[in-house]
């Protein structure tokens, strides 16, 4: 590898860091406010929707730019976070 190979190895494992640590704070976010909703049962129901909506072929807006097993992390993302019970607190 030469060293401008590995100068730019070395930036796109900091982008793919930097990238994870996003990722883990927008989910604690989203946990919160899912947690918090007022109306669980429509936020779910609205949730899973979506979700549908956007797998189908000919509708894909969000979802028509990833691969296959993006598709399905976000899918399990998605159903994840669906399952996230209310705060009673």
């Amino acid at each position: 590898m030469t060293p401008e190979e590995s100068q730019q190895f070395e930036e796109m494992k900091k982008r793919i860091n930097l990238l994870e640590a996003e990722s883990a704070g927008l989910q604690m976010a989203v946990i919160a406010l899912i947690a918090n909703h007022p109306d669980q049962t429509k936020f779910h129901l609205y949730l899973s929707r979506y979700l549908e909506l956007q797998a189908a072929p000919e509708a894909q807006a969000l979802m028509k730019l990833l691969s296959p097993a993006q598709k399905e992390t976000t899918r399990t993302l998605v159903e994840w976070l669906g399952a996230i019970p209310e705060n009673k607190s």
